[in-house]
């Protein structure tokens, strides 16, 4: 101990030396002793606390360590005297921020000078916590010292005395010496610890630094060895030369796929054994070898090469060349190594094929088709070219496929593709664009010749029959032609514009050309369709549709059911509150897929106010006939929406009646069969609505189960005046009364009509003669 110290203490107190400051100096003594014993950290931590506690006579005494987290937490070490839940000191900080930061560590450990607080009860930076452990543990009186290692301050050791006002400056002084034993043994530990650890890393390195020589010296007595094994057995072929480019070496693989044996190759210059060319070009490749010793890098081969074997086989390879140095980096030759790609250059062509390809038909699909179609444009913009893009539906396709299956349609479509193939140029581009659609581009092709082209092909079509499993089938072709050239049109120009066209050949009868230009006035009404759509959006989010309803009349006693019988039909209050009629919006939604969309409409409006359709209020409902379009037939989900608005609103089925078209039936034969199957088992009926307009009308009455016909008006209304048409309206509805169904005769619109349809045992009439479209009272009431 410092004699300063001592004589510091004698002036202090006489010649008497208080029983305390002995008990100190005793404990410092002891505390010495206990650093110079200590190996380890902890051990070292532990048994100071207990000696300041046991020797010194302080009631409590801990160690804590300043952390660099988010709190500057001071976490306890050692502690003797506390409880096992460490109450006073399991919230300590070193932050000047916080309120755990201003007790006597905290202090310590930011000032690097002893902390004292003399009367811990009393003390206003005390927490409360604090003071209720002065009361738990009975001190008063609290000293932290800094722990100071190398340097840096590492926390803090405290001391606790039940005396107020304790630690003066003498006991203070040699307290701090204990603090400074201690710093001093943690940091000898630790730099002992450092030391240790370190000499036992060198002597794990050194020993296995000895193992890999040892390893190493093994390895490279067998390498040689083993890369003999390796070239003779690895898939890759590979052939080494030496710096003036002459062969050395060549593995079992390269023997196989070059024809020569190594020894025979031996001295001979690469490119007479290692002979390549580009597969597409078939011009010679740069000897490999040779760019390796002219660059001293290594090198690929780009392109698609193949090698020539000596005795003319060709594989499709990739190679790769690099330099051979000796000890001194210089270059001494050069391994060649190559294998053979051909099964995965094939499996790679095989699969640009079918993304590029239909796999049905094998014609070119949309998108390379897009792709041609696109270059196409950019070409007769640059080069002022004149090119021509046809577009093909194939009418009737549902046909063969609803009555002879997809296997049917398929082999249809194969035949079809090979027979417009035949009739085009080798430069033309013939593409399935999907489903029965057919793409044609002709570059170089002016109107008139592409015009001629495409009613070739339509004749081409027209004259073929399609024959499967006995039945003969007729197929003819829609098509659209649209010419571009300059830079006036864009890809989704000519798409729209061809697609428009196909539409209105279509729509003229089918088995037609329309060639589509700027004057066309069917492209305006057409676009003027286009237009509809956002309006019918519109009209469907603001509920701006109404529905209207059509009396259907008794034309016998033998018909007579009690309540009225309607068509419900539709309507559509534009922008103004106009009203528009269905002609003006329909076609545009058919044409662009709202029908379904308005068909739900019109069933959910319906069913939801089904006690207030009828205009008189004093007539029972009887039966309320609903149209359907082919769209609303051919989804997946209607049956299920039907079936759940009829549950919703608890609709008497007897009194439904769907109805749909006579043309839509038959594109949608056998879903329109199941539809009707489906709702007939709930209760639903159905009516074929406009009867007799095709041509095979009789023959599909057979698969559609439904209730009631409909006789189409083009015959009613005239059948007065033309023979043809009475004969058709007799023949309809006995056919109707034959099959059990009874008839409706639309568009009567006089007296004598309706009379002429009484004597032939009509069931039912409907027309302006009957009543014009009212709205529904329940759209009267609103």
């Amino acid at each position: 101990m410092d004699n300063s110290l001592i004589n510091q203490i004698g002036g202090d107190t006489g010649l008497e030396i208080s029983i305390r400051y002995v008990r100190v100096v005793r404990t410092l003594s002891a505390c010495s002793r206990v650093v110079i014993r200590a190996t380890a950290e902890q051990a070292l931590l532990d048994e100071i606390c207990r000696t300041m506690v046991t020797a010194g006579g302080y009631t409590h005494s801990w160690v804590g360590y300043a952390l660099d987290d988010e709190f500057r937490t001071v976490k306890p070490m050692a502690k003797v005297g506390f409880l096992a839940n460490n109450l006073g000191i399991d919230d300590v900080s070193w932050s000047a921020d916080r309120p755990q930061g201003q007790g006597v560590f905290g202090q310590a450990i930011r000032s690097g000078q002893p902390a004292i607080i003399r009367n811990a009860r009393e003390s206003p930076t005390f927490m409360a916590a604090w003071r209720e452990a002065t009361r738990i543990y009975n001190y008063n009186s609290v000293l932290g010292l800094p722990l100071v290692v190398e340097g840096r301050i590492i926390g803090a050791i405290g001391f606790y005395s039940s005396e107020s006002d304790r630690f003066d400056p003498q006991e203070v002084a040699l307290l701090s010496e204990v603090a400074s034993d201690l710093s001093h043994g943690i940091s000898v530990i630790r730099m002992r610890r450092e030391r240790d650890e370190a000499q036992a890393l060198l002597e794990r390195a050194n020993h296995i630094l000895e193992q890999r020589i040892g390893e190493r010296t093994a390895a490279l007595l067998a390498e040689k060895e083993r890369a003999t094994v390796t070239l003779q057995s690895i898939a890759d072929g590979v052939i080494t030369t030496d710096v003036d480019g002459l062969v050395e070496y060549l593995n079992p693989v390269a023997e196989q796929l070059t024809g020569w044996r190594s020894a025979a190759a031996r001295g001979l210059a690469l490119s007479e054994v290692f002979c390549i060319v580009d597969d597409t070009s078939r011009l010679a490749l740069a000897d490999p070898v040779q760019r390796v010793l002219a660059s001293g890098a290594a090198v690929s081969l780009q392109g698609n090469a193949v090698l020539l074997g000596k005795h003319g086989q060709e594989f499709a390879i990739e190679e790769t060349a690099a330099p051979i140095r000796d000890a001194a980096g210089q270059v001494s030759g050069v391994v060649l190594a190559f294998h053979d790609v051909s099964r995965s250059r094939q499996i790679a062509a095989q699969l640009s094929y079918q993304a590029s390809h239909d796999d049905l038909t094998g014609l070119v699909n949309r998108r390379e088709f897009e792709h041609r179609l696109k270059q196409a444009v950019q070409s007769a913009a640059a080069e002022d070219r004149q090119h021509a893009f046809i577009y093909i539906d194939l009418d009737q396709f549902k046909i063969v496929n609803d009555t002879s299956g997809h296997c049917a349609g398929d082999e249809l479509l194969r035949t079809l593709a090979s027979l417009l193939q035949n009739k085009l140029r080798a430069s033309d581009t013939l593409a399935r664009l999907g489903g029965d659609e057919f793409g044609i581009l002709l570059e170089n092709c002016p109107a008139g010749p592409a015009t001629t082209i495409a009613e070739s092909l339509r004749e081409t079509v027209g004259d073929f029959r399609f024959v499967w499993q006995g039945n003969n089938f007729t197929v003819s072709l829609s098509i659209g032609v649209v010419n571009f050239g300059g830079s006036e049109m864009s890809v989704s120009d000519i798409l729209s514009a061809a697609d428009t066209a196909c539409y209105l050949a279509k729509e003229n009868g089918r088995n037609r050309v329309h060639v589509g230009h700027r004057e066309d006035q069917d492209i305006t009404i057409r676009q003027s369709e286009m237009h509809w759509v956002s309006r019918l959006r519109q009209a469907l989010q603001e509920n701006r549709l109404q529905l209207y309803c059509q009396k259907i009349v008794p034309l016998n006693s033998e018909a007579v059911d009690a309540g009225a019988h309607f068509e419900l039909l539709l309507r559509l209050r534009d922008e103004e509150g106009r009203l528009v009629p269905p002609g003006a919006f329909l076609p545009a939604a058919e044409r662009f897929g709202l029908m379904p969309t308005i068909d739900r409409w019109v069933i959910s409006s319906a069913f939801a106010n089904f006690g207030q359709l009828t205009p008189d209020p004093t007539e029972q409902l009887e039966m309320c006939a609903i149209n359907l379009s082919g769209a609303s037939v051919s989804d997946p989900e209607f049956l299920s929406f039907i079936l759940r608005e009829l549950a919703l609103y608890d609709i008497p089925t007897s009194k439904v009646c769907f109805e749909i078209t006579e043309t839509v039936a038959i594109a949608n034969l056998t879903q329109a069969a199941a539809l009707i199957n489906e709702l007939r088992a709930v209760g639903c009926k159905f009516s074929l609505d406009d009867f007799g307009s095709g041509m095979s009308s009789f023959a599909y009455l057979k698969h559609l189960p439904v209730d009631y016909l409909k006789i189409d008006g083009g015959f009613v209304k005239d059948m007065l005046s033309d023979a043809a048409d009475a004969a058709m309206v007799e023949a309809i509805n006995h056919i109707g009364h034959t099959m059990g169904l009874r008839t409706i005769a639309e568009f009567v619109e006089n007296d004598a009509i309706r009379a002429r349809l009484e004597a032939l045992k009509v069931d039912f009439a409907q027309g302006y003669g009957i009543g014009k479209p009212v709205p529904c009272r329940h759209w009267n009431i609103t």
